[in-house]
């Protein structure tokens, strides 16, 4: 999977993916493997990105909804939406990630 993007392997998290980013315009979506050490049934967590201050709570209740709606009686997500100042953070340790990430995969140069 790549940064920002919601493609995966199970169709019905492509659907709340989707339906979420369909319903609230402007928001991204980005779904990442988790590992809930409290609970096994917990494989994802899902980013919700760009959210008005005003709709917060509303896209939480909306993912919530649609959690007990495709998923029932299993709860494998948590939602997670954020509003501009926590995108921005999140999205700085990302970036920071990929870097670090790229940085460690490159080989040096031998010098002659």
């Amino acid at each position: 999977m790549r940064l920002g993007d919601h493609r995966t392997r199970d169709r019905r998290m492509a659907i709340v993916a989707n339906t979420i980013e369909a319903r609230f315009p402007g928001v991204r979506v980005v779904v990442e493997p988790y590992r809930s050490p409290d609970d096994e049934t917990i494989r994802w967590w899902v980013y919700i990105l760009h959210c008005r201050r005003k709709d917060v709570r509303t896209v939480r209740l909306f993912a919530i909804q649609l959690r007990l709606d495709v998923f029932r009686p299993e709860m494998p997500f948590i939602a997670d939406a954020r509003e501009g100042w926590n995108t921005a953070l999140y999205l700085a340790r990302k970036k920071a990630e990929v870097r670090a990430a790229n940085r460690a995969r490159r080989p040096r140069r031998l010098s002659a």
